[in-house]
């Protein structure tokens, strides 16, 4: 081999090894770095948390999405005691302030009902005790 052969394929080398440590550091990047342009969704927050909502009013209708003039699915009677599966904001009209809605599950019937019919509780037997209040 010659010289200016033997210099050649050295530099190749020296090459080949300098790109692969740029490329290599390049895509070490710590847990808290953030890639450039390159955005994560938000993570939703899970909860454990179950909800138990009793019915305050003597009649509460159970609406198929959390606003006052859609389709009612059904009805619940003062003291029933229902499963809180999620939990909306929303407003009656632009003027008013915003409201909670729950969705509720009781048996087979599953829909929105609004915050000012119901009170929450963190535990069925909680909700229990305050039914049996009512009834």
């Amino acid at each position: 081999m010659t010289v200016p052969s033997l210099k050649k394929q050295i530099y190749r080398v020296a090459f080949f090894i300098l790109a692969n440590l740029l490329l290599l550091a390049g895509c070490s990047k710590t847990a808290d770095q953030e890639a450039p342009g390159f955005e994560l969704p938000p993570t939703p927050v899970l909860t454990i948390q179950s909800y138990w909502g009793v019915v305050t009013t003597s009649y509460l209708r159970v609406r198929e999405v959390p606003e006052n003039e859609e389709r009612v699915k059904g009805a619940l009677r003062q003291g029933d005691v229902v499963k809180i599966t999620a939990i909306e904001t929303r407003k009656i009209n632009k003027s008013s302030p915003e409201i909670l809605w729950y969705m509720i599950e009781k048996g087979e019937l599953t829909g929105w009902v609004s915050e000012m019919e119901i009170e929450l509780y963190n535990s069925l037997p909680q909700a229990r005790t305050a039914s049996q209040r009512l009834q």
